[in-house]
């Protein structure tokens, strides 16, 4: 198998549809929603999505538009409210199974988890581990899609990026009875465009790479969970090792940008409270425009993605309000900002 022939065309499945979770699955692959470590509490406290996302014409993309929840008393967007949220997930985003058991032999081995986890970040404001924590958040709480590699794990060295794709999770699809093999791309961008600009950008150069073999390899050597058969399954679908096992490789693109609607928070914000999803909604259009025309003449324009929006007030603030959470004080600013 190789980069070019793993590919097949996914059944639409929207996002906006109750976590697969509850999805029949075969008996000889475990229920997936036993391995979701993200707060389904935390993620519906602070976040949401439109009932209904964008068109891309032409390719096999589905789209969700998540958003931010506002507080109801302050009219307030809770981007603060999601940093808190994924500062407290950083043990599960970036440490396997194996690696917290045996972390927790120590003594003081909470305050040893979350350290160990914390000093895997980029202490840098253009990082792009915030981004692939956030894309870890959405598919575990918004899609029921457990991660099963910690690749931030598998840096040799804390400076360093996530080689290869952002993240790896799995689900179960119904439609057709196979498993989904998704590979994360996590792209926060001042400019909506250029975020859509750099996602496409890495997906071809993974292909052109032939980088497929070596990320479903990372799914059987650097397995997160404890559990050998959950493993053996995965792995027996990976490698197609009986007629019944299918898979699919989908590439899920978190697109996140600052949205010129969030400026009305200073003199409009009550009318932008009430208008916001409608907005939103009209926004669509454009965005599924927008997308669609970078496809024109892309070379992989035959894999299957989700692509997940979300806006934000301010991407280079969300980042902060995250490492202040995180660290407990400020990164020292930086002209770039970008993911």
């Amino acid at each position: 198998m190789d980069g070019w022939t793993l590919q097949t065309t996914a059944p639409a499945v929207s996002f906006n549809a109750k976590p697969h979770m509850s999805d029949p699955q075969p008996a000889i692959l475990p229920p997936l929603a036993d391995y979701l470590e993200a707060s389904s509490q935390r993620f519906a406290s602070c976040i949401s999505a439109l009932d209904e996302g964008a068109v891309v014409e032409g390719v096999q993309a589905e789209t969700t538009m998540h958003f931010v929840k506002f507080d109801p008393t302050s009219k307030e967007p809770r981007f603060d409210e999601l940093a808190k949220a994924l500062a407290r997930h950083v043990v599960e985003f970036c440490l396997s199974a194996r690696t917290r058991e045996k972390i927790r032999q120590m003594p003081n081995a909470e305050t040893e988890l979350f350290m160990r986890a914390r000093d895997y970040f980029r202490k840098v404001e253009d990082a792009g581990d915030v981004g692939e924590l956030l894309l870890f958040f959405l598919l575990e709480a918004a899609l029921g899609a457990p991660q099963i590699v910690c690749k931030m794990e598998l840096k040799t060295n804390s400076n360093d990026e996530v080689k290869g794709a952002d993240g790896i999770h799995v689900r179960w699809d119904e439609t057709d009875d196979h498993l989904d093999v998704l590979l994360g791309e996590a792209k926060l961008y001042q400019g909506i465009g250029a975020a859509m600009d750099s996602t496409l950008k890495s997906i071809k150069e993974f292909h052109e790479e032939r980088r497929v073999d070596q990320e479903l390899h990372l799914a059987t050597a650097h397995f997160k969970h404890l559990d050998e058969d959950f493993q053996r399954r995965v792995s027996g679908f990976i490698n197609r090792e009986s007629d019944g096992d299918e898979y699919h490789i989908i590439h899920a693109c978190l697109i996140g940008w600052d949205w010129t609607q969030y400026k009305r928070l200073a003199d409009e914000r009550d009318q932008l409270f009430d208008e916001f999803e409608a907005k939103y909604q009209s926004y669509c259009g454009n965005i599924g425009d927008l997308l669609g025309r970078r496809f024109d003449d892309y070379p992989f324009r035959h894999l299957s993605f989700h692509f997940i929006f979300l806006p934000f007030s301010s991407v280079r603030e969300f980042r902060r309000s995250f490492y202040r959470e995180l660290l407990g004080t400020d990164l020292p600013s930086s002209k770039v900002d970008k993911e």
